[in-house]
């Protein structure tokens, strides 16, 4: 059982990598890919520090949980609707979605606010 416990924890570190480790910004991004379908990076990107931000992109795009779709535009790979569906309900029960949640509000409001 043990061998079975450690061969999975390597498969997902293998299949997520180090990007995900402890990157807030980086499981937004994945969350939100996997949430919505498509994402348009130009409204995540108001909400965060454009520096950080452009670097969490390419990290998400370079581990394979975003692909771009064009016009700024990107959407989950299957490693993202795998992670979300594997950490989103840990996070809930953890109530560690709090700034996921806020960032989803956010991107909400400003779409309400833009014409």
């Amino acid at each position: 059982m043990t061998v079975l416990v450690y061969l999975f924890g390597l498969i997902l570190l293998s299949v997520f990598g180090p990007t995900f480790i402890d990157r807030s910004i980086s499981y937004h991004i994945a969350f939100y890919a996997a949430d919505e379908d498509e994402i348009d990076i130009g409204e995540m990107e108001e909400v965060f520090s454009k520096e950080i931000f452009e670097k969490r992109v390419h990290d998400a795009i370079v581990s394979g949980f975003i692909a771009e779709t064009g016009n700024g535009t990107y959407a989950p790979t299957w490693k993202a609707k795998l992670m979300s569906t594997v950490l989103k309900p840990l996070g809930k029960l953890t109530g560690s979605l709090d700034t996921y949640s806020n960032m989803v509000d956010e991107i909400a409001a400003s779409r309400r606010l833009t014409p």
